[in-house]
């Protein structure tokens, strides 16, 4: 499947990936694509100091053989405890030295990875996410897939569009991946009204809502409609729905279940030339219970 091919699952010793693991495992054996897992020994800096280079590639060398032995066996636990095949994780592990964000990136970049997942991070406070999480998710190339709760085969996919020029791609996304999972699709838009903007000092002799409003809400859901329509959906079943005068992030949050996986379109290019992801999208991450696909858009 065209941008799903390569699957790439951050893991640690403490068993956070393991949710991230077991949905990557799945969607590849449901899509066909490649999985890979990723999991990076950090050592103390200090132990860096003084030492000759063919010393600490020694060290660096050991170190990564104990991890991989130590996690190869976790992850066969893994396997047994999800049902998964025999070797299903274990044979698809790469253990590196550094820290974990940028460990994942990495990984990310040279094998061109597709999407990244992601499992549950410590959350800090109601602002943030562990810092694994945020860093990945911000600088990742690529989708990133966030699973904070146990995995459960989708049957649903709520795909939250803002109708910016990566939507058509972000639809058929959602078109594939509903069609392998055998899910359905709900696709929602949150329209924002106009603000009222008066020039200083005159009368304008406008009636906002009736001549502003009105006619931008017609309008976007017309391309909305119209935007649905033009998608081939194989026969995926698939409604369509706008909100209004709702924030976003809630309107999205409102309609999230167990057995959904939420997509959201919000990683695009800087003027800088890197990634961000949008402040909904970034929210619904942080704050949802149920699987959430931070879609980037196709280059």
């Amino acid at each position: 499947m065209k941008g799903l091919q390569r699957l790439l699952v951050g893991i640690d010793e403490n068993g956070l990936g393991d949710h991230a693991a077991h949905a990557a495992s799945r969607l590849a054996s449901a899509v066909g694509a490649e999985l890979e897992l990723v999991h990076a020994v950090t050592i103390p800096p200090a132990l860096w100091i003084g030492l000759e280079r063919s010393k600490l590639e020694a060290m660096h060398g050991a170190a990564c053989e104990r991890a991989k032995d130590e996690m190869q066996t976790r992850l066969g636990d893994v396997e047994r405890h999800f049902g998964l095949a025999s070797q299903a994780l274990t044979n698809r592990l790469h253990v590196t030295v550094g820290k974990p964000p940028t460990c994942l990136l990495e990984r990310a970049r040279e094998w061109n990875a597709d999407v990244v997942f992601l499992g549950p991070h410590e959350r800090r406070g109601a602002v943030d996410f562990g810092s694994t999480a945020r860093k990945v998710l911000h600088r990742a190339e690529c989708s990133v897939w966030h699973q904070p709760v146990p995995y459960v085969p989708p049957t649903a996919i709520l795909a939250a569009i803002d109708l910016e020029e990566d939507s058509e791609s972000t639809l058929r996304t959602t078109r594939d991946l509903a069609e392998a999972l055998g899910a359905s699709v709900h696709v929602l838009h949150g329209f924002q009204a106009p603000a009222p903007y008066v020039a200083t000092g005159t009368e304008t002799g406008i009636d906002w809502q009736a001549e502003v409003v009105v006619p931008a809400r017609e309008a976007t859901r017309e391309r909305l409609d119209a935007l649905v329509a033009g998608i081939d959906w194989n026969g995926v079943e698939h409604d369509v729905e706008m909100t209004t005068d709702v924030d976003p992030t809630q309107a999205i949050l409102d309609r999230q279940r167990e057995d959904q996986l939420i997509l959201v379109a919000g990683k695009r290019h800087s003027r800088l030339g890197g990634l961000l992801l949008g402040s909904v999208a970034y929210d619904v991450v942080r704050r949802a219970e149920c699987p959430v696909l931070a879609c980037c858009p196709a280059p």
